[in-house]
């Protein structure tokens, strides 16, 4: 049987429970609602959801074929499957409506529609009929393929193609048990989780465990509250899980330490039992992590063994209903997809990946010539490369079609230049590399809310030091990124994240025509900002551009524009909810909603706005800031690297004035303490990064030594008006103009603070110069 009637839970949402007796009744009542003939297709277009699983079966029970389709399609995807498989009847639901409407207007036969939200949920009164498995050569489901390069295709995968892979996992290699709880995670129109977590799951007899959404929270919420022993998930997921955990580990000494100890142990108990708060967070039940669908990262499937997880990682294709090879657990290979399962061969061929048997598919559904190009004599044609270890174990190293040829010769799979990228930082939200202009090119989308947590000044600067830089001098000379690329927008991916590499070009040839694509808000708020920014930048501006990477917006440039929403909106906004207002299109929402006076148009008095500073207590100097001082002068004198030379030490004027240096290393603050003399020294204050005097020691010493602590993303405003009071009562104030450090030495663009300072408190500005 497909479905037998066991006596427990088939589904678990939320807090409630559905039995396999229930599953069926629900099968039985949506048999009702339609008819079709044998061989038909049917389209299921619905996000996951009890329902979605009613559909389907009622589909197969009535010797149909169901095609699934992602509930984020547009309408022309939704149009063209439509048109090239002309399905009987459609079930949608409320989410789906507007796409299935507007998709509808280009189909040319009937089709019968079922709304899913508005079905009666009692199904109690109906037979509880178990399902009855359709015959081993019968289409099961005609899948379409996500586009990595192109249009989709019509995969057709017969009843025996989906056994051969639950054989598989549930026989000779033991991953799936009836006690199991899968969680449903990833859309249910892709051949991984379908098979997975929901035909294989009621076909063995388990429980699927439904997660209402990808976030953080959510996922975990799920894990906990139904005991998931299975988690199926793509690597970004599990990139996107140890981003996370890694950042926690990374705070503390002692957990790096603990960390690395485990790494060298190797132990799964061990691990299991110094980790135990993290394998409580994930339920406490997991038996497999299971990723697919793109290659996984080796460093987070090395952290994941090290917190004494199993990350089974497989190999397969829609093609192949999806597995060619798997892992067998208690000898997983970290790096390679495991070992061909039973019920199919596997060879390589020129480097290229061939599979044969029971889990290839029949073809392409109205595409022979597509069909024939890649099934020859039985062989199915993967377009993967791969190669074979000593033991037989099978390690992907790149896509065919995606391997970049360089005008040297040279080959490039890019998904390892990606990964490499990634490493560097965990501000790399996303990254793709492609081939332009002849040259190798980067995009990178960055963590926006960890730059303004790291309080980095020029984003695009961290990246190339940080990033490329790095990457450029680990690989050899053809591998070298030579042009970067910063975006706002996603990578453009499959649901499963492979990167759809046809869009790159797109994304950075034609930015206006991608900002041009979400039309401007109409609103009056949205025409006043417009206006006003393009004036402050001189550019043309658009609502969904960031005003840090798209715009070059400043701190101060920030407390400019947050001054003007005041005397035009009347709204005092708190920085806090400004550094999350990324995009013109944020702020206008914000400003409607919290709809203020309309004043007049005027913009920052930086002199009003720092004249009546309040009188504000500030840190003394006291004996650690002279002891610190002394040892900094002894360090630099003893180490022949820093025995400091200083000329020009009799220009300096009588205080109050700002010392304004160059900055090339996080010694320069140090190396001008150093050489001021006491009288100057306790007259001077600097001001220091939030994140690099947390710890108590350090709060110890800034407060004993004028240090003024500042956090630039919740209290810029507050900070510039300490600046200010620091030089009102006739002390000097330390700044380094660039906001950040030089790594070639060259001098960057000044920000607009120390000019602002010494214009508007009229003092003056001693320039210091570090070679």
């Amino acid at each position: 049987m497909l479905i037998k009637n066991h006596d427990k839970a088939a589904m678990k949402v939320g807090d409630k429970v559905i039995t396999y007796s229930e599953v069926l009744q629900a099968v039985s009542f949506f048999e009702k609602l339609y008819t079709v003939k044998k061989n038909a297709t049917a389209i299921v277009f619905a996000e996951n959801r009890p329902e979605w699983c009613y559909s389907f079966y009622s589909i197969i029970n009535k010797k149909a074929i169901p095609v699934p389709v992602d509930f984020l399609s547009k309408a022309d995807d939704i149009s063209y499957i439509m048109n090239d498989n002309k399905p009987e009847v459609v079930f949608y639901t409320n989410t789906t409506k507007n796409e299935l409407e507007k998709a509808l207007k280009s189909v040319k036969h009937k089709v019968k529609k079922i709304n899913l939200d508005d079905l009666k949920k009692d199904y109690s009164k109906e037979p509880v009929k178990e399902i009855a498995s359709p015959e081993i050569s019968q289409i099961f489901c005609i899948l379409y393929t996500s586009g990595t390069t192109g249009s989709p295709k019509g995969v057709m995968l017969t009843w025996d193609n989906f056994l051969a892979n639950i054989e598989s996992v549930s026989g000779e290699i033991p991953l799936f048990i009836p006690e199991d709880v899968f969680m449903i995670l990833l859309p249910l129109n892709h051949i991984f989780p379908l098979c997975s977590t929901m035909v294989a799951a009621l076909y063995l007899g388990a429980t699927m465990a439904f997660c209402p959404g990808l976030s953080g929270p959510e996922i975990m919420d799920t894990l906990q509250r139904h005991k998931v022993t299975i988690i199926i998930g793509v690597p970004r997921l599990y990139l996107m899980i140890m981003k996370g955990i890694r950042e926690k580990i990374n705070v503390s000494f002692i957990k790096r330490t603990v960390f690395r100890l485990a790494g060298m142990i190797n132990s799964r108990a061990f691990s299991k039992k110094v980790f135990h708060e993290v394998h409580e967070k994930f339920g406490g039940h997991i038996r497999f992590m299971v990723s697919g669908g793109a290659a996984l990262d080796l460093s987070v499937g090395r952290d994941f063994t090290t917190l004494g997880f199993d990350v089974m990682e497989g190999y397969g294709l829609t093609e192949t209903a999806p597995m060619i090879c798997a892992p067998r657990p208690g000898i997983i290979k970290i790096g390679t997809v495991g070992l061909p399962i039973i019920r199919n061969e596997v060879k390589i061929v020129d480097g290229e990946i061939w599979a044969k048997g029971r889990n290839v598919m029949k073809g392409y559904y109205n595409k022979k010539k597509e069909t024939d190009e890649v099934l020859i004599d039985g062989w199915f044609h993967t377009g993967d490369l791969g190669e074979f270890d000593k033991e037989g174990y099978l390690k992907i190293t790149g896509r065919k079609k995606e391997i970049i040829v360089l005008p040297n010769g040279k080959n490039i799979n890019p998904n390892e230049v990606e990964m490499k990228l990634q490493s560097y930082t965990p501000a790399v939200n996303d990254v793709a590399v492609l081939m332009k202009d002849n040259i190798l090119q980067a995009i990178i989308k960055p963590d926006t809310s960890k730059m303004q947590s790291d309080e980095v000044v020029n984003i695009e600067e961290f990246f190339k030091n940080e990033v490329i830089k790095k990457y450029n001098n680990d690989v050899a000379p053809y591998k070298k990124i030579m042009k970067l690329h910063m975006t706002t927008r996603d990578i453009p991916r499959t649901r499963l994240g492979k990167v759809q590499r046809f869009k790159l070009e797109e994304l950075i040839e034609a930015k206006t025509s991608v900002f041009e694509k979400a039309s401007d808000p109409s609103s009056d708020e949205f025409k006043i900002l417009k206006k006003y920014m393009e004036k402050e930048t001189g550019k043309k501006v658009f609502a969904d551009d960031h005003l840090e990477l798209d715009l070059g917006l400043d701190s101060l440039d920030k407390i400019s524009f947050m001054v003007f929403i005041k005397s035009e909106f009347g709204i005092d906004m708190v920085e806090s909810d400004f550094a999350a207002l990324s995009t013109l299109r944020l702020i206008t929402e914000y400003l409607q909603a919290n709809k203020g006076k309309n004043v007049s148009h005027e913009k920052a008095d930086w002199s009003a706005l720092l004249k009546n500073v309040a009188d504000v207590k500030l840190p003394r100097s006291r004996f650690p800031h002279l002891t610190m001082k002394t040892l900094l002068k002894f360090f630099m004198q003893l180490y022949s690297g820093y025995r400091v030379k200083t000329s020009g030490l009799e220009n300096i004027p009588a205080s109050p004035y700002i010392i304004s240096a160059n900055h090339q290393s996080h010694l320069d603050a140090m190396l001008i303490i150093a050489v001021l003399n006491n009288k100057i020294l306790r007259k001077t204050y600097v001001f220091a990064k939030e994140k690099h005097f947390r710890s108590p020691w350090r709060k110890f010493l800034g407060k004993r030594s004028n240090v003024i602590v500042m956090d630039v993303q919740k209290d810029l405003f507050d900070s510039i008006q300490k600046m200010a009071q620091v030089l009102k009562s006739g002390n000097n104030l330390m700044i380094f103009p660039e906001g950040t450090r030089s790594l070639d030495g060259v001098p960057g663009n000044f920000k607009k603070t120390f000019a602002i300072l010494s214009k508007e408190m009229n003092v003056p500005i001693l320039p210091v110069a570090i070679d």
